[in-house]
């Protein structure tokens, strides 16, 4: 029997190298993104990540952010949730969007007029 070129044994051993050298391959390709893994892994371990904080934001939530423990208040104006050691700086932010909210509604000294009024 007379097997063709790209037939039988010959092209059956072709396919086995080629997957060989692909198995090899991905082979080392896994073994480098494990040990990229384990680095990044070691890395973040390292660093504490929920607790890194920019030093402008550490006054507002505290040095550990994540192990403090959080304790809120209610602002009496926006009724939003604060944190108690917060509660100040919010107020005042509070009162003056508040009083810049009411110069806004009512730009003639309270005199509102529609557009019925003017017709």
């Amino acid at each position: 029997m007379v097997c063709s070129i790209g037939n039988g044994r010959m092209a059956v051993m072709a396919r086995l190298l080629a997957a060989g050298s692909l198995l090899q391959n991905s082979a080392e390709e896994v073994s480098q993104q494990k040990l990229a893994t384990q680095y990044i892994c070691r890395e973040l371990h390292e660093a504490d990540e929920p607790n890194l904080l920019d030093e402008e934001d550490m006054h507002v939530f505290g040095l550990m952010p994540m192990t403090d423990p959080l304790d809120l208040v209610c602002c009496n104006a926006c009724k939003k949730p604060v944190k108690a050691s917060q509660y100040a700086a919010h107020a005042e932010l509070c009162r003056f969007l508040n009083s810049a909210e009411e110069m806004t509604l009512e730009p003639d000294g309270g005199n509102l007029q529609g557009r019925k009024g003017k017709s």
